[in-house]
């Protein structure tokens, strides 16, 4: 299988809205992605399913659509069009030198595999390219996995943000990342890049984003 992480498109969007109500069904108000594709500040990488997108053309036939969809839906078969492409998305906001990970999804189908991971990789690439010095995020007191990865990324815990989210009033914690510009933390991130191809097994150059 082969997958890409590539900026946001406008065809993008109507399957973008239906990751979001199921990675964040309590967010109010709703990622306004048309909105966010005309903010400069903002990056919005997506990741999508090389097969899908390939079987989703006219010139290829049904039946490979639908043994992608059987594939990646646990064995059941649906119609063509209920196989998304789009899998998971990293957002960040760029000011002044600084990334804000605004936010990281991944389908429920695809959580596990190491995709969230590699949008955060990423996301991390992105900044560096916007020569951004550090990384900060929020993230649930409770989210003890999400804390992990950033941990083990050399994220550090400097606050906590109470009664941060509007669903439940949890708290958030706030984790940043600096220097990620220096030629160290470049090397360590190719390093984990090269890493997580090995473990998952994915296709060479997968992380990297398309032009």
């Amino acid at each position: 299988m082969a997958y890409l992480i590539r900026p946001i498109k406008d065809e993008d969007i109507p399957e973008l809205n239906q990751l979001d109500k199921e990675a964040f069904p309590t967010m109010w108000p709703a990622t306004n992605f048309k909105r966010e594709m005309e903010n400069i500040m903002a990056h919005y990488m997506v990741l999508v399913d090389e097969d899908v997108s390939a079987a989703a053309k006219p010139v290829l036939s049904i039946w490979k659509r639908l043994r992608n969809c059987i594939r990646h839906d646990t064995g059941t078969i649906q119609q063509a069009v209920d196989c998304p492409k789009v899998i998971g998305y990293g957002a960040i906001w760029v000011m002044a030198g600084s990334a804000h990970l605004v936010s990281v999804a991944v389908r429920e189908a695809y959580r596990r595999k190491g995709f969230g991971e590699l949008l955060l990789i990423s996301s991390l690439k992105e900044a560096i390219k916007h020569k951004c010095f550090e990384m900060t995020l929020e993230v649930r007191v409770s989210n003890i996995v999400a804390q992990n990865l950033y941990l083990k990324y050399g994220f550090a815990i400097k606050g906590i943000r109470k009664k941060y989210y509007l669903d439940n009033h949890e708290d958030a914690l706030i984790m940043t990342l600096d220097s990620i510009d220096s030629p160290d933390f470049t090397s360590k991130l190719e390093e984990y890049k090269n890493s997580h191809t090995r473990k998952w097994k994915t296709t060479p150059g997968m992380a990297e984003l398309a032009s």
